[in-house]
Order: C-alpha cells, then sequence, then structure tokens
C-alpha cells in the first residue's frame, strides 16, 4: 500500500502533515513551517511501517538535514533496528568524530562506514571508506582527503580477501594514481605472491629503471613485461614489450620509441647507443643487431661500434 497524503495537524506542538495509508495508518508525519520540512526539538519527518513500527526519522531545519547531537537521517529495518545513519549540518553530510554515513546489517554489525565533512568525502587519521563482511573482516579501504584519494604513507585503495590478506592495493596522490618508491598498482595471488605490478607517475604510466607493466606467473617469473615512459611505451635497452614463454624464454617482442612501434631493434639499438656515439647510423646498429642480442647490448664495445659504424658510414645522424 502506497501512503496518501493528507494535511491533517495533529496539535500545535505536532506534525503539521500526515501520510496515510489506504488503511488509515499513518505512514509520514512532517513538521512543515513556511513550506520547509522544519523543527528544533525532534526529527521533522517520521515515517512508519504499515505495522506501525518507525521507519525512518529525518531532522530538518528550515529544510535542510541538520542536526548537531546524533544523525540527522536514521532508517530502520521492520524489527526496529537501525538499517542507515547519517550525520549532516547544515545540509551537508558532516561528522568530526566518526563516520558520517553507516551501514549495518539486519544482525545490527556494520556493512559500511563513510566519513565526510562538509558533504566531501574526508578523513585525516585514517580510510574515509570502508565495507566490512558480516564477520567484520574488511573488504575494501579508500584513503581520501577532501574529496580526492590521498595517501601518502601507504596504498590509498586497498581490497581485502576474507582471511585479511591483500588482494590489491593502489597508490594515489592528490586524487591521482601516483607513487614515486615502487608500483603504484598491486595484485596478490591467494598465496600471497605477486600477480600484476603497474608503476605510475601522475596518472601516467612511468618507469625509467625497467618495465612500467609486469604480469608474473605463479612460480614469480615474468609473463608479460611492457615499458613506458610519461604514458608512451618506450625503451632504448630493448624490446618495450616482451611476452615470455613459461620457461623464461620470449615468444613475442615490440619495439617502442617515444610511443611509436618501430621496424625491429636497430633504431632502438641506435637510440642506447648514441649516447656513447651520437652520429651512429641505424644500418651500423643493424649489424650489431645481428652479433648480440639485446640482452648483450651493454657489453658492445667501442672497437665493435667502429668496425660497424666503418662498414655503414653514410647517413649518419648526429
Amino acid at each position: 500500500m502506497l501512503p496518501v497524503a493528507v494535511a491533517a495537524p495533529v496539535s500545535s506542538d505536532g506534525p503539521t502533515e500526515v501520510t496515510r495509508y489506504d488503511d488509515g495508518t499513518v505512514g509520514l508525519e512532517e513538521w512543515v513551517v513556511d513550506g520547509k520540512r522544519h523543527r528544533t526539538d525532534g526529527p521533522a519527518a517520521v515515517g512508519y511501517y504499515p505495522d506501525g513500527t518507525v521507519g525512518s526519522e529525518a531532522w530538518l531545519v528550515d529544510g535542510k538535514y541538520h542536526r548537531t547531537d546524533g544523525p540527522a537521517v536514521v532508517r530502520y529495518y521492520p524489527d526496529g533496528t537501525v538499517a542507515f545513519e547519517e550525520w549532516a549540518v547544515d545540509g551537508n553530510p558532516h561528522r568530526t568524530d566518526g563516520p558520517a554515513r553507516v551501514w549495518y546489517r539486519r544482525d545490527g554489525s556494520v556493512e559500511t562506514e563513510e566519513w565526510l565533512a562538509d558533504g566531501k568525502r574526508h578523513r585525516d587519521d585514517g580510510p574515509a571508506y570502508v565495507e566490512y563482511r558480516s564477520d567484520g573482516t574488511v573488504i575494501l579501504e579508500d584513503w581520501v582527503v577532501d574529496d580526492k584519494r590521498h595517501r601518502t604513507d601507504g596504498p590509498a585503495l586497498v581490497w581485502y580477501r576474507p582471511d585479511g590478506s591483500v588482494k590489491h592495493e593502489e597508490w594515489y596522490v592528490d586524487g591521482k594514481p601516483h607513487r614515486a618508491d615502487g608500483p603504484a598498482r598491486v595484485s596478490y595471488r591467494p598465496d600471497g605472491t605477486v600477480a600484476t605490478e603497474v608503476w605510475l607517475a601522475d596518472d601516467k604510466h612511468h618507469r625509467t629503471d625497467g618495465p612500467a607493466v609486469v604480469h608474473y606467473r605463479s612460480d614469480g617469473a615474468a609473463e608479460r613485461e611492457m615499458w613506458y615512459v610519461d604514458g608512451k611505451l618506450h625503451r632504448i635497452d630493448g624490446p618495450a614489450y616482451v611476452q615470455c614463454r613459461p620457461d623464461g624464454s620470449v615468444e613475442q617482442e615490440e619495439w617502442h620509441l617515444d610511443g611509436k612501434e618501430v621496424d625491429g631493434p636497430a633504431p632502438v639499438l641506435a637510440a642506447f647507443l648514441r649516447s656513447r656515439v651520437p652520429n651512429i647510423t641505424t644500418d651500423a646498429a643493424a649489424l650489431l643487431c645481428e652479433s648480440h642480442p639485446w640482452q648483450e647490448w651493454g657489453d658492445i664495445s667501442d672497437e665493435e661500434i667502429e668496425l660497424a659504424m666503418t662498414l655503414h658510414p653514410d647517413h649518419a645522424e648526429a
């Protein structure tokens, strides 16, 4: 049955409007002043289940959710246990001494907590959003400051397995995926081994001392590696994309410079050697590639480079 609005002041200090179900039982009581819900000594709106039990209470002043000594919105399960609470001040979800929103299960256990200040998700001393399992273990933690995901002493977003082990974690600074001293995203297998690592800086895939994306097999060996610099596939000391077989041998390689795929390893080796020989040609680099796999590029001698340059001197690049 849906309540039907009936203006029916009960008394001078009672509700100004009462909405009833079809059978006449009260569904909603409202205190209204000048067209706005308003009450200073209790909830300005009270909703009821058909059996007469309270289903919800809302504290409003001048049409805005407002209460300083408890939650401004409370919803109840039919048995009277609390289902949801929200603290609000002057119309904005707000609380300084705990979560401003709390969702409860029927057994009274907390399902979700959310910290807000002046309507923004915010907490300085812990996660601003937490989800729990029915046994009380944490599912998810989300660190947010001033409505931006942010944490400087650890991951800002963490998912947990039922046993408490970390399933996935992400580092954020000022709302952007970012970490300077390691991968900004890490996924773990149930046994604790790393499944995936992703390096990001200011929301861009970026790493200068290794692959920015790594997928691992269960034995810890790398299955796939991708090198990025400033959000672009880029590597000068080998392929920017490497797919490996279970035995560690390379199954697929792709060569990229500054986000563009190039034809084979020669242009990449030329870029790698230009710090030593600024005018090395791609043809000379191609000759060196014939005798040196990319894993051995660091061992190429000056004599070998000089010989390759002698054989392929044309179109040298300054």
